[in-house]
């Protein structure tokens, strides 16, 4: 006879509060995608009853509430450590985001698993982010245009259109000018970062080599450069590669001047920043390489994050708007490509970015 024993009874007591009480959904699956284990979160989700127990109508609620997303093909594509996201799926006002799990092989055979499904109601989070970002855009909107009004009357204040000025005046208007223009630069980053997160931002795509995109750019950032007191390298691998990509250019150029700007103000006099233009695969790969102040390690998450700038960076140069970064993201993915770095706290850093080469069909392309 098998007995349990009275810690493993007390054991599976506080598992089931934990799985009874949580608020996101779990249905773990076994190797023939039979239902073994539902949780009650999970069936308010799915519209089941608490005595409904058969795995084929918890499986068909599944794949009525979250039409297109195929179980089998979901799972199938995750791998242990590795779960495959499902980001955002809306159904009747409703938000979810999904994650498959797959058991390894040690787990599979311990517990006669195979896979999890874990669903997360992220309606609040997301009419929250919704409800901020329209409320950015507003406030934008309306400062633009007493912004731009304020612009050219101090324009012309400067230029003596209203009378002679002397030239301590001149000095303080100059610097109210300076400040104007970066409220401008903010205003319009916060509309930017909107359209990209709302998926209104155009994208007017061009065949284009990007070893000429990188130089022109290289040749803009260099006076700065070379005023800090950096020294510039730029390198291509292979050196008579053609780097030929379709992109829209204009988005791209504001993507290396941001990733190129912040190398050369973040790193002190002396100090080098090198760009290598590389082929890997199918890929152009843009490599941009500091020494300059690196990312604190437990700040490295954030880098991403609208908003977001290191305490060592606020430091180093107290003005900035934290969106350039999220934006550089954000406009390489909607490329098709990837953005990432490796950064080291007082040593440096080194940005990423891949662009998929251009295909030999999209050279006929009409675009």
């Amino acid at each position: 006879m098998f007995f349990i024993s009275k810690q493993s009874r007390t054991e599976k007591a506080k598992l089931d509060i934990v799985t009874e009480n949580m608020r996101e959904g779990a249905i773990l699956l076994d190797e023939h995608q039979v239902v073994l284990f539902i949780n009650p979160a999970a069936r308010v989700m799915l519209g089941l009853a608490k005595t409904d127990h058969d795995s084929k109508s918890i499986l068909d609620a599944f794949r009525r509430k979250f039409k297109g997303v195929e179980i089998n093909q979901c799972v199938t594509t995750a791998s242990p450590g590795k779960p495959f996201h499902v980001p955002e799926i809306e159904v009747d006002s409703e938000i979810f985001q999904i994650f498959f799990s797959c058991l390894s092989k040690e787990d599979q055979v311990r517990y006669n698993a195979w896979a999890l499904i874990w669903i997360e109601d992220i309606t609040e989070a997301k009419m929250l982010e919704r409800r901020k970002s329209e409320f950015v855009s507003v406030v934008a909107h309306q400062l633009r245009t007493p912004l731009s009004g304020l612009k050219w009357t101090l324009h012309m204040l400067i230029n003596g259109d209203f009378g002679a000025m002397s030239n301590e005046q001149k000095t303080f208007l100059l610097k109210s000018y300076e400040n104007n223009e970066r409220m401008i630069a903010l205003v319009n980053d916060m509309l930017a970062a909107d359209r990209i997160e709302s998926g209104r931002l155009k994208y007017t795509l061009l065949r284009i080599n990007m070893r000429d995109l990188v130089e022109n750019v290289l040749f803009e950032v260099f006076p700065n450069a070379q005023k800090r007191g950096l020294k510039l390298d730029f390198a291509c691998i292979p050196v008579d590669a053609k780097f030929m990509v379709l992109v829209d250019p204009t988005k791209l150029r504001a993507v290396l001047q941001n990733l190129l700007e912040n190398a050369v103000k973040y790193t002190l006099k002396g100090g080098t920043v090198t760009i290598t233009l590389e082929v890997v695969g199918s890929d152009v790969r843009v490599l941009i390489r500091d020494s300059g102040i690196g990312i604190p390690k437990n700040q490295q998450g954030q880098i991403f994050t609208r908003f977001f700038r290191a305490g060592n960076a606020i430091k180093t140069e107290p003005s900035g708007t934290g969106l350039g970064l999220y934006m550089v993201k954000k406009i390489i993915e909607q490329h098709g490509g990837k953005c990432w770095f490796e950064s080291e706290e007082g040593k440096g850093s080194v940005f990423y970015v891949t662009i998929p080469l251009m295909k030999a069909e999209d050279a006929y392309k009409q675009i």
